[in-house]
């Protein structure tokens, strides 16, 4: 169980993640559709494909940065660390900030594009003009960060 004072800090963690990798985001967009009007599904400039670099350095930088911070406010005595059963599911990974960001990405890389790409695939979105896919990267970075952050600082908090 978390304590009030753990909640808000992977709450206000959450929230940092989520206007940071929002912002990332963005900028990737913008330099992914430099001088096109349209970003197709897929092909070497297409979504799909830009789905990977997203998903995984949204997921590999949350989780050192997360991994780093919350081992040194531990350590700090600024907040309490969680006990290992409370870290959730992704707890069990490696100890390491990198190999744990590297274990976290491969595990969304793996389950968050083919989920996306196949609910815009049932959607029938075979491409986005450049006007919707900048402002579509800014809130799929923001959801991703959402999601796993989270997860990602319960675990951190948790560690062994």
């Amino acid at each position: 169980m978390t304590s009030p004072k753990q909640a808000k800090y992977i709450r206000i963690e959450t929230i940092i993640s989520v206007v940071f990798n929002t912002v990332i985001s963005v900028i990737f967009a913008l330099v992914a559709s430099q001088g096109v009007a349209r970003v197709p599904m897929w092909g070497v400039t297409g979504m799909a494909v830009d789905f990977v670099p997203t998903v995984v350095m949204i997921t590999l930088v949350t989780t050192i940065i997360e991994t780093l911070l919350a081992g040194k406010r531990v350590r700090a005595g600024t907040i309490e660390a969680l006990p290992p059963e409370a870290g959730g599911w992704l707890a069990w990974a490696p100890q390491n900030a990198i190999l744990r960001g590297l274990v976290y990405a491969l595990l969304a890389a793996l389950v968050v594009i083919p989920v996306t790409v196949g609910l815009l695939a049932l959607l029938g979105v075979d491409g986005m003009d450049t006007k919707l896919f900048i402002p579509f990267k800014a809130i799929y970075g923001a959801a991703l960060a959402a999601l796993i952050t989270p997860h990602i600082v319960r675990a951190a908090l948790a560690r062994r």
